[in-house]
């Protein structure tokens, strides 16, 4: 069984191979502005409260949500490759604009190009990869999140940098600054892996007809499900760790590193997990072992401890989603791929976006509470996705 996993791993194709190194660059990108929390802890240091982050991530969430499923048709229809190339450009102009001042209107404009960024790269290079790999996509999907982590790591172990510049006399806000121009040379970088490889084929020829079945209906509803949880506090962890233990981006960033080192190992093993738990619960058990996990953080008394719970939260909510992307792409026809991503995106990221507005309002009261708001709604995903899917065929060997 192990054999067969590695042989899969090993039989990966050079353009999936190339295309991987997008997801590593993407992740140190992420790992360092987003994930790490240093854009969270830039607009803190600049006298922003939580409200007025969440607010900067709902407008985010809200216009790539908006521009997801047209976004998704137009890589159906004028190539992946070439919409993934061209969302480089307002995610890099996003970074460059919020480094260049934290006046209200910048925060803004760059929120709003960052959400045509995400809107644009994630259904293009999702469907592009799910192209490329064939039928081997669990191990995939599985690569891709694995040197996405590990880029995560380096992203968050460049957090110290600000910590490093402000104890030679910069303030946290110069020093975040500086480490945010760094990100848009990051961000540029992620096209050249997509100029290596070659378009994919077929493209969409007809005009919006899609047919979404009785399973992928059912992945879509638990999408919105654990959007809507999650928005109320996964987004704002670092501010929520910065505001109750009084750290900066150097131990957060830390905390992210070993995180996604971990969660990068997690990745590997998870078409493993299929073959012995099946998908189903290689699926549930660590989700609902997540939602345990975030529900005892509130009742931590240090960083340490917080971080324990965290690392093995994140990892073991995170380690299924190789095996969600999988699901997603064969519950539909390849031709429709990137628009079935972009809705699915759409059903997680509409709920997430208004969820995390409210999240940060409430945390500026409340600082727990949404916390433990995630968690029951995580509960709830669980027990829906057992309730939903245990009458699904949805192991791969078995159709």
């Amino acid at each position: 069984m192990l054999n067969r996993v590695l042989n899969k791993y090993l039989s990966l194709n050079y353009e999936v191979k190339i295309l991987l190194l997008t997801s590593f660059i993407s992740g140190v990108f992420d790992g360092l502005l987003y994930m790490g929390g240093l854009l969270q802890l830039y607009l803190k240091s600049a006298g922003y409260s939580g409200g007025d982050v969440g607010f900067f991530m709902f407008i985010n969430g809200l216009v790539s949500t908006i521009l997801i499923i047209p976004s998704g048709y137009l890589a159906d229809v004028f190539g992946r490759r070439r919409i993934a190339i061209i969302s480089i450009i307002p995610l890099t102009l996003s970074t460059f604009l919020i480094a260049t001042s934290t006046l209200k209107p910048f925060m803004a404009t760059s929120a709003l190009l960052g959400g045509l960024g995400s809107a644009l790269i994630h259904p293009s290079l999702s469907a592009l990869l799910a192209d490329k790999a064939r039928d081997n996509l669990e191990v995939t999907y599985s690569s891709a999140s694995f040197l996405l982590s590990i880029g995560m790591a380096i992203g968050g172990l460049m957090g110290w940098i600000p910590e490093i510049l402000a104890s030679k006399g910069l303030t946290y806000l110069e020093a975040y600054r500086i480490v945010i121009f760094l990100s848009c040379i990051i961000s540029l970088t992620t096209c050249i892996p997509l100029l290596l490889v070659s378009e994919s084929k077929p493209y969409r020829t007809k005009l919006i007809k899609i047919h979404i079945g009785k399973l992928l209906f059912k992945i879509l509803v638990l999408n919105v499900i654990v959007g809507l949880g999650a928005g109320f506090s996964i987004p704002l962890l670092s501010y929520y760790l910065s505001l109750k233990f009084k750290v900066e981006s150097g131990p957060i960033g830390t905390l992210n590193a070993i995180t996604s080192i971990i969660q990068s190992i997690s990745f590997l093993i998870a078409p493993l997990m299929v073959e012995l738990l099946r998908m189903l619960y290689a699926i549930v058990i660590p989700q609902a072992l997540a939602a345990i996990l975030l529900a005892i953080l509130p009742f931590t008394s240090n960083f340490i401890i917080a971080s324990t719970i965290l690392i093995a939260r994140t990892t073991f909510m995170n380690m299924v989603n190789p095996l969600w992307s999988s699901l997603l792409v064969r519950s539909c026809s390849k031709e429709e791929r990137a628009t079935i991503i972009s809705i699915s995106t759409l059903l997680w990221s509409l709920p997430y976006s208004f969820t995390t507005q409210l999240g940060g309002i409430i945390m500026d009261y409340s600082l727990d509470t949404p916390i433990f708001i995630t968690s029951i709604i995580y509960m709830i995903y669980v027990l829906l996705i057992l309730t939903l899917l245990r009458r699904e065929n949805l192991d791969p060997n078995t159709k």
